[in-house]
């Protein structure tokens, strides 16, 4: 533990001297060259859910004024959903125009916001270099690069999610009440992140060692509803504006077969574990990283290797399970990597467990919310900046 913590306040000396450190250059040639990569394609025509609904929702909005309410979209353009996003996007057209180039600016400038919000998180569990370790890993994933120019509110959704955890881990109450309201009010899939938090909350209480501890743990996880309070008020004037709390034909895409659900689990691992190359870092976080932790007990890195093992061998159906079998296979294996992690990192740095461990249950909350849903590769977006984070974090862990 101490090895660690030394080693990253000794990083931190350092980068304090320099307004533009190694890290933070580095931040700056990854941002300008995301920029000039995507501006070629600013000017392109609205294309798929930008063309057929948030296009023309946000338009509807700038056309009949800026508001919150259910009833300021039709709701075969809004499909339910709450405004943030086609709030802020409509203020951003009166302000600069309704082009494809200034829409498309619009949502370049969010995603560069969510690369220095991502980076902020990886620098509070470790040096900057973690966190420029975690911007490089979002900035690679074509999920992320194709959506950084669309006007969808999945990047929006994965900002305001990412300065929620900042803020838990930070204990800013404001900071996090606003932007995890932010989230709830910009998509409903933002709930996958806050049960995340008050899972982590509740494990968190459980294992606390005094009171003291306990009695800030609940005084969180009470602070936690607020923000659902805060959205779920959207839900109930959509109910009394137009006689539904979601929109009908969504709630018709729900599965509940365990086969349906099996494979749509499956898609969302090749998606955002495998394809584009990342399958070597699933490989090197899920199996070399626990193998090179030469302070973890022989059992536990054999234990966890065996588990990642099995989860990747069931997935890929290589060992092929009877439908919900094959699930409670994966979701064991995952829950006793996530124990055996944290109580690895909490030896090392509490503040690296949390944001792992959080970064951990965010993605398997997402993972599961989609499963359940209609499934696009744009919904695992938000998940990618705590893939981002965890897989930085495990890496310096290493690395120490």
């Amino acid at each position: 533990m101490k090895t660690i913590l030394l080693a990253d306040e000794r990083i931190r000396q350092s980068e304090r001297g320099s307004v533009l450190n190694p890290a933070r250059l580095g931040l700056l040639a990854l941002s300008v060259a995301f920029v000039i990569a995507k501006m070629p394609y600013l000017d392109l025509p609205f294309y798929w859910d930008e063309a057929w609904v948030y296009g023309k929702a946000v338009r509807a909005m700038a056309d009949n004024g800026l508001s919150l309410l259910p009833s300021a979209v039709p709701p075969e353009l809004s499909r339910g959903h709450p405004l943030l996003f086609h709030f802020l996007a409509a203020g951003w057209m009166k302000l600069f125009g309704d082009g494809f180039v200034e829409m498309h600016l619009f949502s370049m400038t969010i995603s560069i916001a969510l690369c220095l919000a991502t980076y902020s998180l990886g620098s509070l569990i470790g040096s900057e270099w973690t966190g420029l370790a975690a911007t490089a890993i979002l900035m690679a994933n074509e999920i992320f690069l194709a959506q950084s120019g669309l006007l969808l509110p999945e990047v929006l959704l994965s900002l305001f999610c990412t300065l929620a955890v900042i803020g838990m881990l930070m204990r800013s109450k404001t900071l996090f009440i606003l932007a995890m309201s932010a989230a709830l009010l910009t998509k409903e899939s933002a709930i996958a992140c806050l049960l995340a938090i008050i899972a982590w909350l509740v494990i968190r209480m459980f294992q606390a060692s005094n009171s003291s501890e306990k009695r800030h743990m609940a005084f969180w996880l009470c602070l936690s509803f607020v923000p659902l309070a805060c959205a779920g008020s959207f839900f109930v004037i959509q109910r009394v504006q137009l006689g539904w709390f979601f929109y009908p034909e969504h709630m018709g895409m729900l599965t509940w077969s365990a086969s349906d659900i099996a494979y749509k689990a499956r898609q969302i691992y090749h998606a955002a574990f495998e394809n584009q190359g990342f399958v070597w870092l699933t490989y090197a976080i899920g199996i070399a990283s626990p193998m090179l932790a030469r302070k973890t007990p022989v059992l536990h890195r054999f234990a966890m290797v065996l588990a990642n093992i099995t989860a990747v061998k069931v997935l890929f159906e290589r060992w092929v399970l009877p439908d919900g079998l094959d699930l409670a296979v994966v979701s064991v294996c995952l829950a006793l990597n996530f124990f055996l992690l944290s109580h690895q990192l909490r030896t090392a740095s509490r503040r690296l467990d949390d944001a792992v461990s959080i970064s951990f249950i965010a993605c398997a909350a997402f993972w599961a919310f989609t499963s359940f849903n209609f499934y696009t590769d744009r919904y695992l977006l938000a998940q990618l900046p705590f893939i981002a984070v965890g897989a930085a974090g495990i890496l310096n862990w290493v690395g120490h």
